[in-house]
């Protein structure tokens, strides 16, 4: 979305460009896709065949990868833009880093133990990343440490709800401890042990876990409806606690959400770019082949047995085993060219919604992080409720301003991610890629300015929610930039700029959360990112790029 970090740089002279490798020699001015700059990448012949390759550099791909590699796998990943990293990509612009996507995520169950299973661990510095719900409109301004220090503020906040916010609180806390075991105990056991010994069977790793049952109890039941229960409908509190995550989410999935916020939300030093790309460096170091600009056009499949892949200069090289690391529609529809083994799973996803899109603006501010942190109390994350205006309305042009909204504040944690003397500053909210007629762009899909009129809309109207939290907001403002989904779609692919892969909505996503699309249809062809496991996210993405690893490595006899 911008120039790469100064890492990504460094791998720039070292990676190869296949498209045109078999055709021109040196060095090749190639653009990216913003069109913002040129970027000059060495040209260097690739093998004809691999054991292993993995197409998409997302968080799945790299740990696949870097899983493959220190078991003497020889992989090659493929990343069609010029930087790893998908979705928790990040960059500098003038002197200002910012994370385009994920700005903080969980790693104990997940990343924390996959780190330390490829040795990696003392490669990477994170600390807590805390989080904030603020609306002072209703006196609420809580940092998140616990569940209890949660309900004591929520109380103080809102008396008149008082013994609904202690039946709230006393049923959450329930479903707050089962997602901290399916974190702890059900995704750190996937990391740490090999899949083999369950897979395909998906399900039954799950029913063997403690409270089982409880779990899809509270993954069946849709949250807001839950909430309006405990808490009534028209209360205060209600419109801020039926607000909390993706639209029409599960009981289990809010779970989630407290389960993070209060024990297990990170953020690691120099920025998620600096842990993607020391991910990429591990890889490389482990004998294995990165290569960026790398444009797949085919997954080869002959026999019902995949074959390898077909790069868009027509060249093809051979695999023993694929992974996909793409968006599940794109691989099945563009990459498989719809084939026939995958015809169900193409109708199963014609129907099927995907998650919420973000609207993301970033804001490079001549203000210390200091001055910034005392307007955010030093902490990283505030959940703004501008509870104060009408509920959002989908169809009109103020949806954004209305809509709850992050404020992330990364140089609070480390200040290196600005130049002396000025902070970054990213705001978040919930958006719609068809909102105003898919952003009013043109029927060719060109973005004219209609466009850039609404874009730069919705951007002044997370400012000015900003503003009203950080004074002098504005006058600060040096470099600002934003992303609609389609930006995020743009250089993702993920269907409708999708954050968290399938729906979260229990009631229709594709695939329910003791359910699979890692292992296919097709013999040594798997799938791995957040469109595979459910609920889509970080964890749910490194787990299934590990359990796709483990089935190759027991095909091969490890």
């Amino acid at each position: 979305m911008a120039k790469p970090s100064q890492r990504a740089k460094s791998l720039l002279r070292s990676v190869p460009n296949p498209a045109v490798a078999d055709k021109n020699k040196g060095w090749r001015k190639s653009m990216n896709s913003t069109s913002r700059q040129a970027k000059s990448i060495p040209i260097v012949q690739l093998e004809d065949s691999y054991d292993a390759i993995i197409v998409g550099a997302g968080i799945a791909g790299l740990f696949a990868a870097n899983f493959l590699a220190q078991q003497g796998v020889k992989t090659l990943l493929l990343e069609r833009h010029y930087v790893v990293g998908g979705y928790m990509q990040g960059g500098w612009e003038r002197g200002f880093y910012f994370d385009y996507g994920i700005q903080s995520n969980e790693i104990m169950g997940g990343i924390l133990p996959a780190l330390e299973k490829l040795q990696l661990n003392d490669r990477v510095t994170f600390h807590p990343s805390r989080y904030r719900l603020l609306s002072p409109f209703n006196s609420l301004d809580v940092t998140i440490n616990s569940m209890d220090g949660a309900r004591q503020a929520f109380i103080q906040a809102f008396p008149e709800s008082e013994a609904e916010l202690h039946a709230y609180f006393d049923y959450y806390d329930h479903v707050y401890e089962v997602a901290r075991l399916y974190n702890l105990k059900g995704f750190r056991g996937i990391i740490e042990g090999d899949a083999q010994s369950f897979m395909p069977n998906y399900e039954s790793y799950w029913s063997k876990l403690p409270h089982y049952e409880a779990f899809k109890e509270y993954n069946s039941t849709i949250s807001w409806k839950k909430t309006r229960e405990l808490l009534g409908k028209d209360s205060r509190v209600s419109r801020i606690l039926t607000h909390m995550g993706y639209r029409n989410q599960s009981v289990f999935a809010t779970g989630l959400f407290w389960y993070m916020w209060c024990d297990d939300y990170y953020y690691n030093e120099g920025g998620k770019q600096a842990l993607l790309d020391m991910l990429a460096d591990a890889f490389t170091e482990r004998g294995g082949t990165l290569a960026l600009r790398a444009s797949v056009e085919e997954i080869v499949v002959k026999d019902n047995k995949v074959r390898g892949i077909r790069l868009a200069n027509g060249r093809m090289i051979r695999a023993h085993h694929v992974i996909s690391n793409a968006d599940l529609r794109h691989t099945m529809e563009n990459l498989l060219q719809y084939h026939p083994s995958v015809t169900q799973w193409i109708e199963q996803m014609k129907n099927t919604p995907v998650s919420e899109a973000m609207f993301t603006v970033y804001l490079g501010l001549k203000m210390s992080p200091e001055e910034l942190g005392k307007h955010l109390k030093g902490v990283h994350h505030t959940w703004f409720f501008p509870t104060h205006l009408p509920s959002p309305d989908p169809f009109g042009e103020a949806f954004h301003q209305s809509l709850p909204m992050e404020m992330s504040a990364p140089c609070l944690l480390d200040p290196k991610l600005a130049k002396e003397g000025h902070s970054t500053l990213i705001l978040q909210t919930f958006s719609s890629y068809d909102w105003m007629q898919r952003w009013r762009i043109e029927p060719d899909g060109r973005r004219q300015r209609s466009y850039k009129e609404l874009k730069k809309l919705a951007e002044e109207q997370l400012i000015e929610n900003a503003a009203q939290i950080i004074p002098g907001l504005r006058s600060a403002i040096v470099h600002s930039s934003s992303a609609t989904p389609l930006t995020h779609h743009r250089y993702t692919l993920n269907s409708g700029g999708a954050t968290a892969g399938w729906t979260w909505n229990p009631k229709r996503t594709l695939i329910s959360a003791t359910d699979q699309r890692i292992v296919t249809p097709i013999e040594n062809l798997y799938c791995a990112g957040h469109w595979t496991i459910w609920p889509g996210g970080v964890v749910t993405a490194l787990a299934s790029g590990k359990i796709a690893s483990d089935l190759i490595l027991s095909s091969r006899g490890r």
